[in-house]
């Protein structure tokens, strides 16, 4: 019989304050003087400032009468999510400022994000915790995968570097959805499904 999972101890959300390239731009090549990784990095960061704000969105609506600790682990979350998108919009700029079109990736996210808001807040918040298990791992893994490739240069312009317990936050995120708002049977469905995925990827 399905069991109810629960975040392991040493997974915690680890308040950080850090500011990244505001001394000198970065060259326009920023990735390892590589066009194509550089366009790819910097598509994915034009997601984040309005993404990011739709995670915080979702998560607070269910923060009132949510009993400690969980309560406390969606302030942290707000918070280290307010410094992911102060980065990530200092990021554009720089890459708007090198020449490349930020503005259309952004409106494009922009009208995605406004699509998910049409749905329930429950729904909100399970898209909030998907998103967060898929940019958790790339997170978690960029410093190992550019230790092993010398060549890589300094993947995610420090994204691994804020992130390198990536896995904290859709840790966290997958226990407040289970533990606000889904009855007890969908928990163990949710939990169920979470563990045989993570044991087949595992």
């Amino acid at each position: 019989m399905p069991t109810l999972l629960r975040t392991p101890d040493d997974i915690r959300i680890e308040k950080r304050d850090l500011k990244f390239g505001r001394e000198t731009p970065p060259p326009r090549w920023w990735h390892s003087g590589d066009p194509g990784r550089t366009a790819f990095f910097n598509a994915l960061s034009s997601t984040f400032p309005v993404g990011e704000k739709f995670f915080m969105t979702s998560v607070r609506h269910y923060r009132e009468g949510t009993p400690q600790p969980l309560r406390g682990q969606i302030d942290d979350f707000l918070y280290q999510e307010s410094m992911h998108s102060r980065e990530h919009v200092v990021f554009n700029r720089q890459a708007e400022d090198a020449g490349f079109d930020i503005a259309s990736a952004e409106d494009r996210a922009r009208r995605t994000i406004a699509w998910v808001k049409r749905r329930s807040p429950i729904q909100q918040l399970a898209a909030t915790c998907a998103l967060e298990h898929f940019t958790a791992p790339l997170a978690h893994d960029a410093p190992a995968f550019a230790a092993r490739r010398p060549d890589a240069g300094d993947v995610g312009r420090g994204g691994g570097r804020r992130e390198r317990r990536g896995g904290e936050k859709g840790e966290r995120a997958l226990h407040a959805a289970s533990s606000l708002a889904l009855p007890p049977s969908s928990r163990r469905s949710a939990s169920a499904s979470s563990g045989r995925s993570s044991s087949s990827h595992g």
